[in-house]
């Protein structure tokens, strides 16, 4: 590697792995410059990109299972790691991502409406947070009562 007029140079690194990691510069002198050993630690995080997967719909006072998955920048799954769901303010639960980066929580919404649902993995082992969102449009269980009135062929 060359420096530039200004001494300063600029080396492009692609680390295969996260992590503490570091680095070592060294320059050999020349002339009237003394060789030079330099270490720098320098911290590696991985991007990680979080899919939740919400049902179509919902029934209020109904089970409903929210999942999706956590992978990292090259597609691999991210194990055993944290993942909290929510509904606006209202944490529904925290579970643990599976050996393929699986999440699954089952939930029961209590009120009608579009509800938005959060997925949050907050930064950990080097890998960087991430965040997923959808829609869940929640109905009112819908019933009909037929009854037979006295008149004969009248039904409902």
């Amino acid at each position: 590697m060359v420096t530039r007029n200004s001494g300063r140079f600029s080396p492009e690194l692609l680390f295969t792995s996260r992590g503490n990691h570091s680095l070592r510069f060294v320059y050999g002198g020349l002339e009237f410059y003394e060789p030079l050993t330099v270490r720098q630690p320098l911290t590696v995080w991985m991007k990680t990109v979080l899919g939740l997967q919400p049902p179509d719909r919902a029934i209020v006072d109904e089970s409903v299972l929210l999942g999706g998955t956590l992978i990292d920048a090259t597609g691999s799954p991210v194990r055993s790691h944290t993942i909290t769901l929510s509904d606006g303010d209202t944490v529904l639960g925290t579970v643990t991502t599976d050996s393929r980066g699986v999440f699954e929580l089952p939930v029961t919404f209590r009120t009608p409406g579009i509800h938005t649902v959060q997925a949050q993995f907050e930064r950990a082992d080097f890998y960087e947070r991430s965040a997923a969102q959808g829609d869940i449009p929640v109905f009112m269980p819908t019933s009909i009562t037929c009854w037979q009135p006295a008149k004969v062929g009248h039904f409902c």
